[in-house]
Formats: structure tokens, C-alpha cells, sequence
């Protein structure tokens, strides 16, 4: 069999043992698609096919996309990695003496010490244009977390705040920041900020999560307009191809640029070696670099009610690989690593 032959057979048969709802997958090889495919339901109770066109949550994946937008404006001259968050934000403060002190890379690689929130509001939503805002002057009583050195505080929050000083530094929201410096140029046209309200709605998968006695329920949709910059935006296998293929190629895709290959030096480069002992990767700018291949490897996971996301890429080997899932138990890491192997050891 071909490489696509044994990938599609590997990932019916994961369908079929793991019980995933709905499955999305992408392989960029060479600057092309070397495969896609989508098995299961989008949505289990109109049993409609999930598809390559499905709109998955991606979950944290999506910071790699804010990451990517504050390069952009660094690339311009409207910021520095190392400004202070009150330089953009004079508003922004957290109960903590160490609040004016914490800084654009801070946030990017998970060493403001921020933490998360405590209620995301999936059950309740926001929509206005003024949720991002509002949500980042409400911390002035969120204090930070203790950080020793070395070490990480991953911080959903911290890539909120980024959403906003996005918006105030471009003078436009961050939604239409993120569609037209990002996806609209890279024909990324379905992707959306704004899922519950989709331009098609029909593409938009149900996510589900699974009880104690394995029953399996829908969950809430993981949005809330305030946590779009750190999570809430929805995109298909076939267009996080896109996404795989222009970062891959350092910033270009089909002659549009969006980034300078200097970019990702930047964005790519390990900014400390995490101290954890249970972890396998290390904190790069809006990344993780994997400790696991001798090649740079970088990667993100993501994960909210009724979904997990997987992407990563062999940033040497050119190849990128995006595993979608609208099931909570679906491991789309492994999937990606099998997919790998098939694909270098023909196996």
C-alpha cells in the first residue's frame, strides 16, 4: 500500500477503537498535501458526515496564530517583544507588584505567571465588540502565580491580554486583524473567530465529551469572545494545511508573505529550558519545541469541552501534520505521531 493508502487504514481503525466522534486529519510533505481525510460524525445527532471542510474547534492551537500576529506588528515597528504589556495597555494591571514589569515575551512563552481563568462562561457567552476590553481591565484583582526559575505558567488569560493589545496597536478589532493580515491572505476563507455566528454555520462540528459510566454527551460550545485570541477560533483540516504549508515555508505561500523567515527565528527560538521534569518540550514564542526528535520540532496542542487539536511540524524535514477531533478523549497527539511514522518508516 502507499503512504495514503496505510494512513487512511491506521486512522479507520483508531475511529473504530478509540469510539471518536469526528475526525479531521491533514499531512503537508514538500510544500504540498501529501494526504487528507475526515472519518466519523461532525455532528451525532443529524449523523452528518464530519469532512475535510469541517470547522473544528483547534482550541490553544490557535496562539500560534496570535503569536504569529504580534510578529507581524514587530515586523512593522509597532512594538517590541520586550515592551512592557502597560506600554499598549495602559489600563492593564493584576494584583501583583510585578504588574507593570511583565512584558510581550513574558506572555508569549508562559512565564507571566497569569494563570487561567476560573470560569471560561462557555455557558454564557459574549459577543459585543467590547468583551476582549472588558475582560482584561477585570484583572486588576487577579493575582499571579509563583513562578520559580526555569519554570512555566501556562496562561490562557496571557494570550487574552496579547488579543488586546493586537486590536489597540492595529486600531481594528482582533477579529478583523486575524482575518485579514492572516487568513483571508491565505485563502484560510471559513476559518472563523466567531463560530457560533458563522459565515456557514453548517460546517461548525459539535463537540462531545464522555461521562463516568462512558456514555457519550454533547458538551457546551467552547466560546466566549474574550478567549478567542488564546483559543475560541474554528478552522478545518484543509485549511490548517494552509496554516501547516505557510509556516513551513517561513511566512510564504503561493507568493503571498505574511511574516519574514527573521520572524521565525525569533518565534522558533527556545527561550528557556523548562525545569519540569515531566515535560517534553520547551516554551519558544507562542510554541512549544519538542524534545523528543533530533530536528526542530515545534508544535501545539489544544484542548476545550468536546475538543481536541494537534498540530505539529518537522520545521526541517518540511513536513506538517494537523490532527482535528470533536471528541474529549480522542488523543489526536498520538494520531499525529503514528501519521509520522507511516509517513518516514513506512509503517
Amino acid at each position: 500500500m502507499s503512504s495514503p493508502q496505510r494512513i487512511d487504514a491506521y486512522l479507520r481503525h483508531y475511529m473504530a477503537e478509540r469510539q471518536v466522534v469526528g475526525m479531521a486529519v491533514a499531512v503537508v510533505q514538500d510544500g504540498t498535501i501529501a494526504f487528507s481525510g475526515a472519518y466519523g460524525l461532525q455532528n451525532r445527532q443529524t449523523m452528518q458526515p464530519a469532512t475535510i471542510h469541517t470547522l473544528f474547534h483547534i482550541a490553544s492551537v490557535a496562539k500560534t496564530m496570535t503569536s504569529t500576529a504580534i510578529m507581524q506588528l514587530r515586523e512593522q515597528g509597532k512594538l517590541d517583544l520586550d515592551d512592557p504589556i502597560v506600554k499598549h495597555l495602559p489600563y492593564f494591571q493584576v494584583d501583583s507588584p510585578r504588574s507593570a514589569q511583565i512584558t510581550l515575551r513574558h506572555c508569549l512563552c508562559h512565564m507571566s505567571g497569569i494563570g487561567h481563568p476560573e470560569d471560561y462562561g462557555w455557558d454564557r457567552p459574549e459577543f459585543d465588540n467590547d468583551s476582549l476590553e472588558r475582560h482584561v481591565r477585570g484583572l486588576a484583582s487577579h493575582k499571579l502565580l509563583d513562578l520559580a526559575p526555569g519554570s512555566t505558567a501556562y496562561s490562557d488569560i496571557a494570550f487574552n491580554v496579547l488579543g488586546d493589545l493586537i486590536a489597540k496597536v492595529a486600531g481594528m478589532r482582533y477579529e478583523d486583524y486575524m482575518k485579514t493580515q492572516i487568513f483571508d491572505p491565505l485563502g484560510m476563507t471559513t476559518t472563523t473567530l466567531m463560530a457560533p455566528r458563522a459565515t456557514h454555520p453548517a460546517l461548525v462540528a459539535t463537540g462531545y465529551e464522555k461521562q463516568d459510566d462512558g456514555t457519550i454527551v454533547q458538551s457546551f460550545y467552547p466560546y466566549n469572545r474574550m478567549h478567542v485570541p488564546c483559543g475560541c477560533i474554528a478552522s478545518s483540516a484543509i485549511e490548517m494545511a494552509q496554516w501547516c504549508r505557510v509556516n513551513l515555508n517561513r511566512g510564504e505561500l503561493d507568493g503571498v508573505r505574511i511574516l519574514q523567515p527573521e520572524s521565525y527565528a525569533e518565534m522558533w527560538k527556545m527561550q528557556f529550558r523548562a525545569s519540569e521534569e515531566d515535560l517534553d518540550e520547551d516554551p519558544a514564542l507562542g510554541w512549544w519545541i519538542s524534545r523528543r526528535y533530533s530536528e526542530l520540532v515545534v508544535q501545539h496542542n489544544g484542548g476545550d469541552d468536546g475538543f481536541l487539536s494537534n498540530l505539529r511540524l518537522w520545521t526541517e524535514s518540511g513536513i506538517g501534520i494537523v490532527t482535528l477531533c470533536n471528541a474529549l478523549w480522542s488523543e489526536p497527539w498520538n494520531v499525529s505521531d503514528e501519521v509520522y511514522k507511516i509517513l518516514v518508516d513506512g509503517r
